[in-house]
């Protein structure tokens, strides 16, 4: 469907009022092949919505999709982009759990000492807080 779609003339960056693109919500539920679609289209990587300012890569890292972070890294994904609240994709990484991804991230440049400005906390003290020792590891080497 999405090819078709694609085929009649639809925008590919159209966005909601969010500013949610197509890329974003793809991203956002795994959906791996539509992201492929999209990215070949010509959708914009980098675009974040208006509400926290979040990106496809920091919402596919939230939501654990290393398949997708790895498209979009391809595609030219700011890997240090961060949300309103300067949580980087790495961050949101390191609190999920995600240590396929934060590896991934960590190859591609991640900034490990960027702090939010909610209360100052990095990737390592989210990782900690949370328990995952094995990210803990990765962001200490």
């Amino acid at each position: 469907i999405v090819t078709q779609l694609l085929q009649a003339g639809a925008l590919v960056n159209q966005a909601d009022i969010s500013r949610r693109t197509p890329l974003y919500m793809a991203a956002m539920q795994g959906h791996v092949q539509i992201v492929n679609q999209l990215l070949q289209a010509g959708a914009l990587v980098n675009q974040a919505n208006s509400i926290n300012r979040r990106t496809p890569l920091y919402r596919a890292t939230q939501e654990g999709h290393a398949q997708i972070v790895t498209q979009l890294l391809q595609a030219g994904a700011l890997v240090n982009q961060a949300d309103i609240s300067r949580r980087t994709p790495l961050y949101m990484a390191a609190m999920q759990g995600h240590v396929q991804i934060v590896n991934q991230l960590l190859q591609a440049g991640a900034l490990v000492n960027q702090a939010n400005s909610i209360n100052r906390r990095t990737p390592l003290y989210r990782a900690t807080q949370e328990g995952h020792a094995q990210i803990v590891t990765q962001l200490l080497q």
